[in-house]
């Protein structure tokens, strides 16, 4: 189930148009996205009002091309005008809707994305603001019923899991070598036993090549399924590990792919639990800035690398190509972390700025370092959406 915004002007005639279970044919001259049949639909009012109007759904997502080269699309309409419509000023002080497009300036459009994330927010925000629109309670219910007694962490985890194991005569040996292939920045668990587990990089060739695929012994040929041994992967070492715990499986790391010590970073901020249309904005706060004394290891870096990395590569993160001089006008020209492709705390060494050291922007050098060993910055870079 995806979630869409669907922008027009007030010409658009949106009274006429917002009537439960009515459908008509739209036009834009810019896809964006697959869109599929019942995917959920926020109707947005340009002009002088910026806000949400009302809700609706794709009937026939795609119905050819019209006479002036633009795709034409069939929606069906689901709710009346909202009696509470938020406005642009209001969305965007929303934290779940950071970076969300329809909130953007650019180049006009008709229809535009939303996470899973943004789209859930949209429906709990809605929901609490209008009780009475009976199709906003049905999705809001529906979100409850799939999240029922479990929070956004055990949710996530199930996410991108792929469970490959030779069972009732079936070998998943090559089905999980074409997912090892298309994802070779992933993770895998193999299970030695129903509660021990190793877990490898995607790459790894501890347990076999990606061309493994027979055994020669003895001068016969053998066919080895490496899914004998059940294999749980997944793109995310968060969500596969969550599932360990879930499942009571103890594993440790590979050392032939993993460095000793190796250990998984975790991040309960973003796994806390769903909130309901009735808890939305009750929470009160919680009391911080008490003083506590904390030691910690710092490992120096010679100003003087720094630089003459950014003078070498400019100011320009390596990643996404954020410019701060481009985005914050008259703040601070030139501002930019330096990764270490190598570690520091890896030991004592003579540093070529040129070479070792790359300038990021501050998002992207966090996310360089949210496992261990660090992304690369290509590995990143094919990561971005």
């Amino acid at each position: 189930m995806n979630y869409w915004v669907i922008k027009g002007n007030p010409r658009n005639r949106w009274d006429e148009l917002l009537q439960p279970g009515q459908k008509w044919i739209w036009e834009t001259g810019r896809v964006t996205g697959d869109w599929q049949k019942r995917d959920r639909l926020f109707f947005w009012e340009s002009g002088s009002k910026l806000r949400l109007i009302g809700l609706g759904e794709f009937f026939n997502p795609d119905c050819g091309r019209n006479k002036k080269g633009k795709r034409e699309f069939e929606l069906k309409c689901l709710s009346k005008r909202l009696p509470v419509m938020p406005t642009i000023d209001e969305l965007k002080r929303r934290r779940p809707l950071n970076g969300a497009s329809f909130l953007k300036a650019g180049p006009a459009a008709t229809v535009f994305p939303l996470s899973n994330t943004q789209g859930e927010f949209l429906v709990r925000l809605l929901a609490s603001k209008n009780p009475e629109i009976p199709a906003l309670q049905r999705w809001a219910k529906d979100l409850q019923t799939s999240r029922q007694d479990t929070n956004l962490f055990a949710a996530s985890s199930q996410r991108g899991i792929k469970d490959f194991h030779d069972s009732d005569g079936k070998i998943r040996h090559v089905d999980f070598q074409k997912w090892r292939k298309k994802w070779p920045l992933g993770y895998f668990l193999s299970l030695k036993t129903k509660t021990r587990a190793l877990l490898h990089l995607a790459n790894c060739n501890h347990p076999g090549s990606f061309e493994w695929g027979v055994q020669r012994t003895k001068g016969r040929t053998i066919k080895h399924s490496l899914t004998k041994l059940r294999k749980v992967c997944s793109q995310s070492q968060v969500a596969l590990l969550s599932w360990a715990d879930q499942n009571n499986v103890v594993y440790r790391a590979c050392k032939h792919c993993l460095p000793q010590g190796y250990t998984v970073k975790r991040f309960p901020l973003e796994h806390e639990p769903f909130l309901s249309t009735g808890e939305l904005e009750v929470d009160s706060g919680h009391v911080e800035g008490k003083a506590v004394r904390v030691e910690v290891s710092r490992y120096e870096r010679d100003p003087r690398n720094r630089r003459a990395c950014i003078q070498y590569h400019g100011a320009i993160c390596e990643v996404c190509g954020f410019e701060s001089s481009k985005v914050y006008r008259g703040v601070i020209d030139g501002y930019i972390h330096v990764h270490h492709k190598k570690p520091a705390s890896t030991g004592v060494r003579k540093i070529n700025p040129i070479k070792d050291l790359v300038p990021v922007c501050p998002n992207c050098h966090a996310m360089l370092h949210t496992r261990v060993p660090p992304w690369t910055t290509a590995d990143l870079k094919r990561r971005l959406l």
